[in-house]
């Protein structure tokens, strides 16, 4: 790809993602079509299919540009989660039409991979002096990213009535620590 086939190629897909943003404000995901999309973008359905396979990873791709570009300048853990959640509540509206036009499963299957994510990030930072297995890491990632979703998924059904700010201070009142004191429960020690 040149310089202007990439330019090209990032125009098209946050056009789409625009697009899609736009369409959420008006009904939920489940309604949308790719027909809808390409209409109220402008382009045509072989661009859509040229950059993604369905509407459901063009989703997924928004979601990881939206928490890649949140995370860019914070820390991973407590700043990156509650920008998270502010950007979540900033767009409600399309965020709860998507919530509640996917399965439960469908949607903490999008949610997990980036919570998971955004814990391995803080567990290799936590676990710069412990000597520990990879599949160590990924189980502690994987325990807290059950919690954390849980938590989430509860909020959203709560319509998000939570302040994140209390949210985050409950949820640090009981992690403040926890992944250290993990960590070096599966320490390997050395004889």
């Amino acid at each position: 790809c040149d310089r202007r086939q990439r330019q090209m190629c990032i125009r098209d897909r946050h056009a789409l993602e625009d697009s899609l943003k736009v369409l959420l404000l008006r009904k939920p995901f489940n309604k949308i079509t790719i027909g809808d999309l390409t209409k109220e973008c402008g382009i045509n359905r072989m661009t859509f299919y040229y950059h993604f396979t369905d509407m459901h990873h063009l989703l997924s791709w928004i979601i990881l540009e939206e928490i890649h570009q949140l995370l860019l300048n914070t820390n991973i853990y407590p700043e990156g989660f509650i920008c998270l959640l502010y950007k979540m509540k900033e767009d409600k509206i399309y965020i709860m039409n998507v919530y509640h036009s996917l399965h439960q499963e469908e949607f903490q299957s999008y949610l997990s991979p980036m919570i998971q994510g955004l814990l391995k990030m803080k567990i290799e930072e936590e676990a710069q002096d412990i000597s520990i297995k990879e599949s160590d890491k990924e189980f502690i990632a994987r325990f807290y990213s059950y919690c954390i979703v849980g938590l989430l998924i509860d909020w959203l059904n709560d319509d998000m009535r939570e302040d994140p700010e209390r949210l985050l201070d409950k949820m640090d009142e009981i992690m403040h620590g926890c992944i250290k004191r993990a960590l070096k429960r599966f320490e390997i020690h050395q004889n």
